[in-house]
């Protein structure tokens, strides 16, 4: 397993120098997992050319780092699935979340659990800075987390828990905040701000133009705050889902969106690992919350 997971690091970390940094081994303790790899297989997996840090994968060093991967990974799991057996470890629960589940949503999932006797430690990770949350729920790193729902992939188990319509936020003091509801071509007629890497926002932007209209984004980024701050400021009206909204920003209204799908949030974890038991209280409360969240969310944002 040793030189499988040297072969992966190469291929994930794009050489030898990246890899052994990231094993802790030395490059030259990596270049010899390598060679001992390729001396058992009879098969060259890894050209050396055009400098140190430039390499490439032969044919055979292609389909072994395929299949590299997959056993890696299931070492991952059955390590995390071991530890999983721990009783204290069956007590503590890690979970990925984005900025609006973290901020909107886990207040009211940890009152839920606070308030019965399910004496759960709960750790948060920040996932959209692992970008992908397949390895971490496949390793342990993560036990679920929340993510858009429908997922591109099949490697994980889903569960819905709310629905997260769209608005327009605009200056408090626009024409637009008169507005009861827009049309979609209202609103790509306007600027637009919006979030530069969302799941979310790729499906919506997909159904404005199958609708005929394509926003135009003036601005982008990923801060659910400064998003609604240069709305506040006249930058450009800010394309947002309602639980990343501040309902108590008077500077700005939010302008429901006609005819246009909400975001989708759902719960993930991964079908292979052996889940700690504070899974499904976790699970419930989110579930419990959720259900309460969107009347209270609309009330607030209304008034």
């Amino acid at each position: 397993m040793r030189h499988l997971v040297a072969l992966d690091a190469i291929a994930t970390h794009g050489g030898f120098g990246a890899a052994a940094l990231a094993l802790g081994y030395t490059q030259s303790a990596v270049s010899q997992q390598i060679a001992t790899l390729e001396k058992r297989l009879g098969e060259r997996l890894v050209e050396r050319g055009g400098g140190a840090h430039r390499i490439a994968f032969t044919p055979a060093g292609v389909l072994l780092c395929r299949h590299a991967r997959e056993m890696v990974r299931s070492m991952a799991v059955l390590d995390a699935d071991l530890a999983a057996l721990d009783g204290n470890r069956q007590r503590s629960l890690r979970v990925g979340v984005f900025q609006s589940a973290g901020a909107r949503i886990i207040p009211h999932v940890m009152a839920q659990l606070a308030g019965g006797d399910v004496g759960l430690d709960v750790s948060f990770a920040n996932q959209e800075a692992m970008g992908d949350i397949v390895g971490p729920l496949a390793s342990g790193e993560l036990d679920i987390a929340f993510t858009h729902l429908p997922r591109a992939d099949a490697e994980l188990a889903t569960m819905w828990v709310l629905d997260d319509p769209w608005f327009l936020v605009v200056a408090a003091d626009h024409p637009l905040a008169s507005r009861p509801v827009l049309t979609p071509a209202q609103v790509a007629a306007e600027r637009v701000l919006g979030y530069d890497s969302c799941q979310a926002r790729v499906a919506m932007d997909r159904e404005m133009e199958g609708a005929g209209a394509p926003v135009r984004y003036t601005s982008c980024t990923d801060d659910n705050g400064m998003l609604q701050g240069l709305a506040a400021a006249g930058v450009g009206h800010a394309l947002m889902p309602l639980l990343s909204i501040d309902p108590f920003d008077s500077r700005v209204v939010a302008v429901p969106i006609d005819g246009v799908s909400p975001r989708q949030i759902g719960l993930a974890w991964h079908p292979r690992r052996a889940l700690p038991e504070g899974v499904a209280p976790f699970v419930e409360a989110t579930r419990t919350a959720c259900a309460a969240l969107r009347p209270t969310a609309q009330e607030r944002l209304a008034s």
